[in-house]
């Protein structure tokens, strides 16, 4: 969980993590997952996104596929990836 701040993630050949990610605590402080590189979470895992300054940045052209993907309290997703 990315509760405040940038956590970058840039590991390759394997995910990061493969278990649940929340970016954000449902309020207004910054919290960014940014991407360096494709496929950061596990396929099975769910990524949400939560509070109106929460950002998932996918950078550029930076891929990736989970579960499901949940946007709570005015959270994003930025980039140019999918």
């Amino acid at each position: 969980m990315r509760k405040a701040g940038t956590l970058q993630l840039n590991k390759t050949g394997v995910n990061a993590t493969t278990g649940n990610v929340t970016v954000g605590d449902g309020t207004a402080t910054a919290a960014t997952l940014a991407y360096a590189a494709p496929d950061q979470i596990g396929d099975t895992a769910n990524l949400t996104v939560n509070g109106s300054a929460a950002v998932a940045d996918l950078g550029a052209n930076q891929n990736e596929t989970v579960k499901t993907v949940t946007i709570d309290g005015g959270g994003s997703i930025t980039g140019t990836g999918t």
